[in-house]
């Protein structure tokens, strides 16, 4: 529920492009949405702690072409 949110009001997807790319019913992606919109400040909420997460384990965990990058520069 919470990546249909997304895909609807972070990323714009219509109703009709998450039905078609995701093999959802558009009975499913309006329950979906209407529960995402009685409990909208949760649901932001968590998705902000979320992104919060991956941007802290991506700072401990640079990528090794990312270090390759850096190392080349540095040369």
């Amino acid at each position: 529920m919470q990546n249909i949110a997304i895909w609807h009001e972070y990323m714009g997807l219509s109703v009709d492009e998450i039905a078609t790319d995701y093999s959802l019913s558009l009975d499913d992606i309006y329950a979906a949405m209407a529960y995402y919109f009685d409990h909208q400040q949760a649901i932001d909420r968590q998705i902000a702690e979320d992104e919060a997460f991956v941007d802290a384990l991506q700072a401990q965990t640079p990528s090794p072409f990312r270090q390759m990058l850096t190392q080349d520069e540095l040369k």
